[in-house]
């Protein structure tokens, strides 16, 4: 009897909801969840300068999928505002910690680990003699300025 596979996405902007949509693309049959530590997914964190220099007006425009599409269209669950802690190799498991309520649970990792992982960064501030430390601005989440 075949395993059901099954996949924890950690990040669910625009590299982890594309793994998770290819995922499922691959194996119809496979349980996979996608985190997010922010309350949107799947949105175009590259237009974020677009938002907020005026170019884009409406900041729906930046988001491709919602998370009850992911739920209802892909079968692919979302959990908002939930963050990875700790990933315990050992056992496949990943500590997370719902950011609402502040409780934490033990989630599998997958069955098969794969051998190449998709990760995030954090904007890098680069040294430029003619760029003002103070009008040198980072940003990798909707949460800026009110968005």
């Amino acid at each position: 009897m075949k395993r059901q596979l099954r996949l924890l996405v950690i990040g669910g902007v625009a590299a982890g909801t594309k793994a998770a949509s290819k995922a499922r693309r691959d194996d119809p049959s496979m349980e996979i969840t996608i985190i997010s530590q922010e309350e949107y997914i799947s949105y175009a964190g590259c237009g974020l300068a677009y938002y907020v220099g005026g170019v884009v007006d409406d900041r729906a425009k930046l988001f491709a999928r919602s998370p009850e599409t992911f739920r209802e269209k892909y079968t692919i669950n979302v959990l908002l505002r939930h963050r990875a802690e700790r990933i315990n190799t050992y056992d496949k498991t990943v500590k997370v910690t719902d950011l609402q309520s502040g409780t934490t649970l033990s989630m599998p990792l997958m069955t098969k680990v794969p051998r190449s992982v998709i990760k995030g960064k954090s904007p890098k501030k680069i040294s430029c003699s003619f760029i003002s430390p103070v009008s040198l601005l980072t940003n990798s989440t909707l949460h800026f300025n009110g968005a």
